[in-house]
């Protein structure tokens, strides 16, 4: 004898699943706010002489996450040099990046977490 059962509310679960996967796909909110800190924190540790090195850091939002770049317009080698610094140049790392990402880490973590949860938060059932 076989038993049947029935599942009420299945396809609103489905459905609401589909949204789900959808607003996961889709993380340029969360990263553009996580990376917007980045870049905030990035600038005040960057080393300033001229100050063209800190006003090129910036954060552009991408359907992945986010990107934070440093140097475009100047001299291409400057950016990297700064951070992990040169032994023939004399220069010690300063590591602004790295240390702006450690610093931000945790508020950038909450925001992707934020975003899970509203996205979470959507599914109903029956």
């Amino acid at each position: 004898m076989t038993q049947q059962v029935k599942v009420t509310g299945a396809d609103r679960v489905a459905r609401t699943m589909h949204d789900l996967a959808d607003d996961l796909a889709d993380l340029s909110q969360p990263g553009a706010a996580a990376a917007e800190q980045v870049a905030a924190a990035a600038q005040g540790y960057a080393p300033r002489r001229t100050g063209r090195l800190r006003a090129s850091i910036e954060a552009k939002a991408t359907r992945d996450g986010a990107t934070i770049t440093a140097g475009v317009g100047i001299v291409r080698p400057y950016p990297a040099v700064q951070e992990y610094g040169s032994s023939r140049r004399g220069i010690t790392a300063t590591h602004y990046m790295r240390q702006a990402a450690e610093s931000r880490e945790r508020a950038a973590v909450a925001e992707y977490d934020t975003a899970v949860a509203r996205a979470t938060d959507k599914i109903r059932g029956a």
